[in-house]
């Protein structure tokens, strides 16, 4: 069981090392979900007025 643990330095520095999302991030996913949903939409709700 122990020699299945994971790395305790490997965990760490990928904890440490996670970069927060800037603004301009966010924007940019933000914007990729909008355009998502209207492409669901027009696909699966194709009478459906905006």
């Amino acid at each position: 069981m122990i020699g299945n643990l994971p790395n305790v330095n490997a965990l760490r520095a990928r904890h440490t090392g996670w970069d927060k999302p800037t603004p301009q991030n966010l924007k940019d996913i933000g914007t990729i979900e909008f355009f998502w949903r209207n492409l669901f939409e027009a696909i699966f709700y194709p009478n459906q007025d905006n």
